[in-house]
């Protein structure tokens, strides 16, 4: 717990999903880089946003990634570790004949040392330590344990976006086959060895407390068996330079299993992604022929793949030890194509798109980019179903993410062996107008903003087409491409902290070349936020939102940006906001969260419902003051949910929507309704519930069950500052199984069978052959080869089944069932005749 001096600090917000501005964080546009001073502490302005990604590192300590943090925790503490040093020695043989691996990978992983109840340290069990990490959730490492506040320890100089898939390996060459590892998190360390050419040694794990170091480790590897085959066309001649992988049965060593299991797909068909970790490949040389060195006995399968051709494999190779093989022959095809031509606007061709041909189905993804024609093809393309998506990336892109989002059109087509699928593609989007200008700000440039351009695009994400790119050091920017028409620009400058400016931008047709310059808006909004009580409110978020038909009345994400996305701000102790660079136009200022607060209120917190103040006019160049907006105290809902028995319901779902908000609304965007929803409320074991931090005014609820009767509950009023209690009543049906026998021990028709429920009212009764067939066909009833009647979802009630035999007395039974439970009803005609008998007898 001692202050770390010179840490490296970088700040990211994580925009919650719902929010307008998630894109920009997910792209990893918006970042803030600072240093501790030396009492360790660090500083950020300007952060918006609803949590915070942390990474602090320094050389000799660990790198840490907490996340969960809040923008308005009162104290946000980041513990960085002093890292351990783990020597070690990679051989292979044993004895006289031992030598040293001269080139290995080496890999870490690092846990929190386990310890019993009484703090005693639980020994490491190879056969535990090998479960162990590979759990997840609780039992796994902190970092991974549920929600909340959680730090990620990464070995020294390595960063959040430096973990690969299979683990930090670190490629060391030695010709003692010494290794030597500094900055790696203490605990309980695991590490794996891998060198080409040799069967991976045995694991090891150690306990290391921080600064230590370790004893030299050993690693044995071991030699394993060769196997040796061919890659063949379908006419026999040899294929060359293809690469053939050998993947083990078993699910640790393939790789594969649950979702890749489904379809066939290895990391080394994502290979332009450098996920490929498999050593156990090899070349095909001129003659076709290959050699893949050090398998450990088993069930394999072989894959060859070649920059022309389809993937191929021959599966359930069986390696035995100390037993040659049998040449392994791979016949490899140049499967299926596809070809088109892409265009843009005024159908002209488009150079330079990049065209990309993915398949989970056949396991293949394979790329290309067009012609100065505009005219593509991709060959080598296994059959199956396929996803074609055509981008682009400018080669002045800053950030390579955002641009091949923006510019991502996305097509499905038919793959066939031997066959060529025809796919154009057209984008209005491409090759449009040229937008140029530069970015000044009270007459000065402004070097590296960030010009984003948002307009309608049915084919773009969600609704949205997207242009960005970062001004140079003298302010200027170039957005190409662009359609003409009505969009939305941002421009975000980080000077000192992130101010973000919003406005209305049209196009004009008929040009190639449209010069823009932006000079920035001067005009700041200003103000404090109070309570109903007259109070000043603390770390309150305020947004602004449009009320120009222009921005408002756009529809998919720009109307929610124009909603309440276009500048965002948190008032200060004091509850003063300031939003700067604001430009003309008339606005809506909304305070508090929407819909009630991300995060259960710590114990004396005091929750605020949202408070808007609309019509504030701007002109662009004066300053707004004195605004005021009020906000209340914030109101709840509680309740508990019973199903059709009058019995809590645990772990039901209840989502809720503000009535009063969506009145009103004026855009009628629907992306309102489906990004804009609040995460469901979860009912406990006793069924009761709790919806804290509303705005008072009218709520509807509703249950998400596909129960018969989904609770729903409209114009639920909420109160400022008090709980609203209700009731949620769920009916989700019970199953009803019935079996009938007669005297003679044959099972009863359904048809001789009536079902009446607690009104007298037939539930099924003598049943069409067409019918049974409809059931055996649905999912809902069923009549199984037991004999069994199965009827599902039935209500709760009181109910009588009538059995009728021709010639002979009815036979009633009656039964109570449950909401949720199961009911079976095994009728044996023979006792209940005996049973009624008695009762006769009795008098009864």
């Amino acid at each position: 717990d001692q202050p770390v001096a010179g840490a490296e600090v970088e700040v990211r917000p994580f925009e919650r999903p719902n929010d307008p501005q998630f894109l920009k964080m997910m792209l990893k546009v918006r970042r803030v880089v600072t240093t501790t001073d030396a009492a360790g502490r660090f500083l950020v302005r300007g952060m918006t946003g609803e949590r915070l990604v942390i990474q602090a590192s320094k050389r000799g300590y660990t790198t840490a990634i907490a996340s969960g943090f809040e923008l308005d925790d009162p104290e946000i503490v980041v513990r960085v570790q002093r890292g351990v040093t783990i020597r070690g020695r990679v051989v292979v043989g044993e004895g006289d004949d031992q030598q040293p691996v001269t080139r290995f990978r080496v890999d870490t992983r690092s846990r929190e040392i386990p310890k019993d109840d009484d703090g005693n340290v639980i020994a490491i069990d190879a056969s535990s330590e090998r479960r162990g990490w590979r759990r997840r959730g609780r039992g796994g490492p902190p970092w991974q344990q549920g929600r909340g506040k959680r730090t990620r320890q990464l070995p020294e100089g390595t960063t959040m976006n430096d973990r690969g898939l299979d683990g930090n390996w670190r490629e060391v060459k030695a010709d003692d086959g010494r290794f030597e590892l500094t900055g790696i998190p203490p605990g309980r360390v695991r590490l794996r060895v891998r060198a080409d050419g040799f069967l991976p040694p045995e694991n090891q794990t150690i306990d290391l407390e921080p600064g230590a170091t370790s004893d030299e480790l050993v690693f044995v590897c071991g030699g394993g068996e060769s196997v040796s085959g061919f890659v063949v066309d379908e006419a026999g001649a040899p294929v060359s330079d293809a690469q053939v992988t050998a993947y083990k049965k078993d699910g640790d060593d393939d790789g594969r299993g649950g979702f890749r299991d489904l379809f066939q797909v290895d990391p080394e068909d994502f290979d332009f992604l450098a996920l490929s970790t498999n050593q156990r490949a090899a070349l095909s040389d001129s003659k076709g022929a290959f050699t893949v060195p050090a398998l450990a006995p088993g069930e394999y399968r072989f894959t060859a793949r070649h920059p022309d051709m389809a993937k191929a494999s021959t599966k359930n190779v069986v390696i035995q030890a100390g037993i040659d093989t049998p040449p392994v022959e791979i016949v490899i095809d140049a499967g299926g194509a596809v070809e088109g031509t892409v265009t843009g606007l005024g159908m002209r061709a488009l150079p330079d798109a990049l065209m990309v041909a993915f398949s989970l189905q056949a396991g293949s993804m394979r790329s290309g980019t067009t012609d100065r024609n505009g005219y593509y093809r991709i060959d080598g393309l296994p059959p199956g179903q396929y996803v074609v998506f055509k981008s682009r990336l400018d080669e002045r892109a800053d950030n390579i993410g955002l641009e091949l989002m923006s510019n991502m059109r996305l097509k499905t087509v038919t793959v066939r062996r031997g066959k060529t699928t025809r796919l154009d593609v057209h984008d209005e989007g491409e090759d449009g107008v040229r937008v140029f200008g530069t970015v000044r700000e009270n007459g000065q440039p402004v070097p590296r903003a960030l010009i984003t351009l948002l307009g309608s695009d049915r084919q773009g994400l969600l609704g949205m087409g997207v242009r960005a790119n970062a001004a140079d050091m003298n302010g200027r920017y170039e957005l190409v491409g662009i359609k003409p028409g009505d969009y939305v620009m941002q421009v975000t400058r980080f000077q000192g902290q992130p101010v973000q400016t919003t406005f209305e931008l049209e196009v004009p047709e008929e040009v190639r070349d449209y010069p823009f310059d932006i000079e920035l808006p001067t005009s700041t909004i200003s103000g404090i936020v109070r309570d109903t009580r007259g109070q000043p409110v603390p770390n309150l978020r305020v947004t602004l939102g449009s009320e120009d038909s222009g921005l408002s009345g756009q529809g998919g994400l720009i109307g929610m940006i124009a909603e309440n996305g276009l500048s965002q701000a948190r008032t200060d102790e004091q509850g003063q906001f300031t939003m700067k660079s604001i430009a003309a136009g008339t606005y809506r200022v909304t305070a508090g969260a929407r819909g009630g607060p991300r995060r259960r209120p710590r114990d004396g917190e005091q929750v605020y419902g949202e408070g808007v103040l609309d019509g504030v006019r701007v002109d662009g160049a004066s300053d707004v003051t004195d605004l005021v907006v009020t906000v209340p105290l914030a109101g709840s809902i509680t309740g508990i949910v019973v199903d059709g028995s009058n019995m809590p319901v645990a772990n039901a779902e209840i989502v809720y929507v503000d009535d009063d908000r969506d009145r009103r609304r004026s855009s009628g965007n629907p992306l309102l309704d489906l990004i804009g929803s609040r995460r469901p409320v979860r009912t406990g074991e006793d069924g009761r519930f709790e919806i804290p931090g509303l705005t008072p005014g009218s709520y509807s609820l509703r249950v998400e069950s596909e129960a018969l009767e989904a609770g729903k509950l409209d114009e639920v009023v909420v109160q400022e500052d008090a709980p609203t209690e209700v009731q949620l009543r769920v009916v989700r049906g019970a199953t009803l199984r019935v079996r009938a026998t007669n005297v003679d021990k044959q099972q009863i028709p359904l048809g001789n069978i009536t079902l009446l429920d607690g009104k007298g009212k037939p539930v099924v009764s003598r049943v069409s052959t067409f019918t049974i067939m409809k059931r055996l066909m649905s999912n809902r009833d069923n009549v199984e080869n037991s004999g069994w009647y199965e009827f599902g979802s039935v209500p709760p009630d009181t109910y009588t089944a009538i059995l009728r035999e021709q010639g002979k007395e009815d036979i009633r039974i009656v039964r109570t069932i449950r909401d949720g439970e199961t009911v079976e009803w095994d009728i044996d005609v023979a006792l209940e005749l005996e049973a009624r008998d008695r009762a006769r007898k009795e008098g009864k």
